[in-house]
């Protein structure tokens, strides 16, 4: 395999790293705001918010 080969590889691998990092940052997010609207007693925001961050996470996990 040349050297433009395993660059491109590579370029792939990193946005596909990239991509699933955003991801976890905002299940992450959408997880803490659920559990904030849970103790403030919203919690059909909360479920939205779960729901929200369960496609997410099937969208990370294919």
């Amino acid at each position: 395999m040349d050297l433009g080969g395993i660059r491109d590889r590579l370029d792939e691998k990193d946005e596909v790293r990239e991509e699933a990092l955003r991801s976890s940052r905002e299940i992450r997010r959408l997880s803490t705001s659920a559990i904030s609207d849970v103790h403030g007693g919203d919690f059909e925001a909360a479920v939205a918010k779960l729901e929200e961050a369960e496609e997410r996470l099937d969208g990370v996990s294919r």
